[in-house]
Formats: structure tokens, sequence, C-alpha cells
């Protein structure tokens, strides 16, 4: 049963490929998003909002000041609302609660 697998689109993608490639997956198995980094899909005011208790318009004051992006983005925000950076399992309730999934995962 073949696997699809996502891969960022960030410095470490060539090697991601690779390994892939190497374990026998094939360029249809493979999907590279458009964003840099996953963390970059956890961007969503809302899910992060209702997981952390946060104000959305403290959230997105944030954001609509800052130029950083991916992991960067997500641990400084944690940091900017006194919160510790965000682990996997705070990271899967992000996306848990995104209401609206991109169009590019739907189709992939």
């Amino acid at each position: 049963m073949p696997i699809r697998t996502f891969v960022d689109s960030d410095n470490e993608r060539e090697e991601h490929m690779q390994l892939l490639k190497e374990a026998g997956a094939t360029d249809d198995e493979i999907f590279v998003l458009k964003k840099g980094e996953i963390e970059d899909y956890l961007i969503d005011v809302s899910a992060i909002s209702k997981i952390t208790n946060k104000s959305a318009k403290q959230i997105n004051d944030f954001l609509e000041s800052s130029n950083l992006t991916g992991k960067e983005l997500l641990n400084t925000l944690f940091h900017h609302l006194k919160l510790s950076s965000p682990k996997s399992q705070t990271k899967q309730a992000i996306a848990e609660n995104i209401d609206k999934i991109p169009q590019e995962i739907i189709d992939f």
C-alpha cells in the first residue's frame, strides 16, 4: 500500500527527499508544501486562541507586527503570550482546532 508524505520546503527539504527516496518513496508519494515549514500552517489565530485561552486580538496584534515565519514565529508568539514553546502535543491541538484546512493539504 503506497504512503504519501508531506515534506517542508525549508532548508532540509533535499535531505528529507533523499531519505524518502532511499526508503523507496516515489515522486508521486512525496508532496512538497508551498510554505517553508509545517508550522506555517499552524499559525491560526482562532485555534491558538482556543488552546491557549489568550485573546484573538492579542495574537493578531503580535502576528501583524512580526516578520517571522514557521517554527520561529510560532515559538516567538508563544513566548510573547508568556507560554513555553509549543511541543508536539500543543501543535497537534492547534491542528485539531483549525477550522479551515488549506486547500493544498485537502488536495493532497
